[in-house]
């Protein structure tokens, strides 16, 4: 990886963790240093970030104002990962068959220092499904960031998709990805990552689309937006009586589009399996909470924590 750029962090302090004696040992300790010092000289000893070539690469993110640096997947995948660029497939976080897809399905909204926290907070609130949505094209960040969510919904045994990215997908090693219109088609998507993704399908309000989504294998249906939405104000809209029509298809229907603890009610009761929701949760001055209001519109959630 190399010397590490200082200009690079813009955060008041950077915790380093010092690995253990052993190959493959986890972080043994940690200190508080000032950005401005350099890594290579502290304490008088060598050092990088990554401790051993073993460990997973270092990738970074905050927590209460400090920037961490933690291991998730092998050096090579950090340096040679480009989007699109078809790379050795990681061991998946989760699979289609362990996931019961159903319940809140909350979707990051782009980057920021503290997205870790923000889907803690989801995931507290009753989250059972995350997707990460940015896009921007800093691949080493969303890498990183991507990764960093597979350690945390590992802890509450929640599925990680990540959208529109394959090559991201595989390479972080999450549960699947979701295509819309213009990605690549699932029969590709399924050869990359194997048969026991999870793979998601925006149908927009096409029930065709729906239906050549099951039998090219999706395993979810995206339908929506169902209400005005200020994360796409110009989506195309879907009536509620497409979700039974949809139901008839034998997968499992995601809900997006505008939806509020007050109306997504209706959608539920029409056959949506899940409800996605952005901003309403992740714009949220409370997401921890707002995410519960969601997720206990379910007939079947129980309010149980998992950490």
């Amino acid at each position: 990886m190399g010397q590490s750029n200082e200009d690079s962090f813009d955060f008041k302090h950077l915790k380093v963790f010092f690995g253990g004696a052993t190959h493959g040992a986890g972080p043994g300790g940690g200190d508080i240093v000032p950005v401005g010092t350099r890594l290579n000289t502290l304490g008088g000893q060598t050092f990088s970030l990554v401790i051993n070539e073993t460990a997973n690469y270092a990738h970074d993110f905050t927590i209460g104002g400090y920037r961490h640096i933690q291991h998730t997947a092998p050096m090579e995948d950090m340096d040679s990962y480009r989007p699109g660029k078809p790379m050795t497939a990681r061991p998946l976080s989760y699979t289609a068959s362990q996931s019961a897809i159903a319940g809140l399905y909350a979707i990051t909204d782009g980057s920021s220092v503290d997205l870790l926290d923000h889907a803690a907070a989801a995931l507290r609130g009753g989250a059972r499904m995350l997707q990460y949505r940015d896009k921007s094209h800093d691949a080493r960040r969303r890498l990183a960031e991507a990764s960093a969510l597979i350690e945390l919904c590992a802890k509450y045994h929640i599925p990680l998709i990540i959208n529109d990215d394959i090559t991201l997908a595989q390479t972080c090693g999450a549960a699947g990805v979701h295509l819309g219109q213009h990605d690549p088609d699932i029969a590709y998507a399924r050869t990359v990552l194997g048969p026991n993704a999870i793979i998601g399908m925006s149908c927009y309000n096409d029930l065709d689309r729906g239906q050549a989504g099951v039998e090219q294998g999706a395993d979810y249906l995206a339908f929506g937006s169902f209400f005005e939405s200020a994360s796409k104000p110009q989506a195309r809209r879907a009536p509620l009586d497409l979700l039974p029509q949809a139901k008839t298809l034998g997968k499992p229907l995601v809900a997006i589009g505008g939806i509020t603890p007050d109306n997504g009610h209706h959608l539920i009761a029409a056959g949506a399996d899940c409800l996605a929701i952005i901003r309403g949760v992740f714009a949220a001055a409370d997401i921890e909470a707002a995410a519960h209001r969601y997720a206990k519109l379910f007939p079947d959630f129980t309010d149980c924590k998992n950490e």
